[in-house]
């Protein structure tokens, strides 16, 4: 094998080890938690799910598929809200804590995010 080859082949070697997680550090990416977007879709006059469970540092997303606006605001003291959220849009949050939210124009639409740490 050509000197040029060799390197050519090492390089690849390498590069397949890496992408495929063969040159992690187990012991870095043990206490690493990757944050995902958990989504909740508004349909039928409800929160689907409902209640969820999300890993500290993770996002929610509320899509709202119905045919009338909702909103997604705290039960506890309203100290926030999404504001209407029309058919079509959405809305973010990286919930801090647990939380239990309704919506205020339909109040008997509930839901709640459970934070695991």
């Amino acid at each position: 094998m050509k000197k040029g080859n060799l390197v050519l082949a090492m390089v690849w070697v390498a590069a397949i080890a890496y992408f495929s997680g063969g040159c992690s550090n187990p012991e870095r990416n043990a206490g690493q938690n990757i944050a995902k977007t958990d989504t909740i879709f508004i349909e039928n006059m409800q929160f689907v799910p409902s209640q969820i469970s999300i890993q500290k540092g993770d996002e929610v997303i509320w899509i709202n598929k119905g045919i009338v606006g909702h909103n997604v605001t705290d039960v506890e003291s309203q100290a926030w809200t999404s504001g209407n959220i029309e058919p079509g849009s959405s809305w973010k949050m990286k919930p801090t804590e647990s939380i239990q939210y309704f919506c205020t124009i339909h109040p008997t639409m509930k839901g709640s995010v459970t934070l695991i740490e």
